[in-house]
């Protein structure tokens, strides 16, 4: 193995193994609390985001992205083991804001201090001279890193102007055959609806066919239609 190979995996080597560290130490923090993962994360967002009035379930299911029942119930073991607490909006009493508690306010503050420890025995270690080198020698990695000198998709894969409108013809084309072939099974499903004298039924999915008819004609206008007419029907 080259002498540049070896320094490649060495250095991966490092950034897994501090990673690792980072992460068993942050476990470490939120196991014995009986947290997990998902719920500190809450937690996190409401510490960081959430100010002293907190947030409501919506922004902070916008922050985690999880539905809104989903946060809910959340939220309600968060408040169920004294981590949260529910209190009514100043500006709309209908909706509740979501706010940390004493203990989650402590939480924080000890992992905060746990961190400074952390980096104090490792980062520590080095010398000032090393540090600085080191700053500097990661620095200029994340610089190469950000502008890589390999070649993009797009330049990998190039494509012809026409490309797009040739997709999209194809596409509108594949989609106007779907349309008939729904609009004649409906057609027989509202003929076999009238045998069985399920004339509500066999009226609806004929009402449904016409409008599938309509969509149908738009597309197969678009098709039709020159350059400049079809920019204009996708607008």
């Amino acid at each position: 193995m080259s002498k540049y190979a070896e320094n490649v995996m060495l250095i991966m080597r490092v950034m897994r193994h501090a990673q690792a560290a980072v992460k068993s130490r942050f476990v470490q923090q939120i196991v014995p609390k009986k947290l997990t993962i998902v719920q500190f994360n809450a937690l996190l967002h409401l510490h960081w985001y959430g100010g002293e009035s907190g947030m409501t379930i919506s922004e902070l299911g916008e922050h985690l992205g999880l539905a809104h029942s989903t946060v809910s119930g959340l939220v309600d073991r968060l408040e169920r083991d004294g981590w949260t607490i529910r209190r009514k909006c100043d500006t709309d009493r209908r909706q509740n804001r979501i706010q940390l508690t004493e203990k989650s306010q402590q939480l924080f503050q000890d992992r905060s201090e746990s961190a400074t420890d952390f980096w104090h025995q490792t980062i520590g270690q080095l010398t000032s001279e090393e540090q600085e080198y080191l700053i500097q020698s990661l620095t200029r990695l994340k610089q190469v890193m950000e502008k890589p000198v390999w070649p993009s998709y797009d330049q990998l894969h190039p494509r012809d102007p026409g490309h797009v409108k040739k997709r999209l013809e194809a596409e509108l084309d594949e989609l106007a055959h779907a349309k008939l072939t729904s609009i004649g099974t409906r057609f027989i499903l509202a003929q076999m609806a009238e045998q069985q004298n399920q004339h509500e039924l066999a009226a609806y999915l004929k009402q449904v066919a016409s409008e599938e008819i309509r969509h149908a004609n738009r597309i197969l206008d678009c098709l039709d239609m020159n350059k400049a007419s079809r920019q204009r029907c996708l607008i």
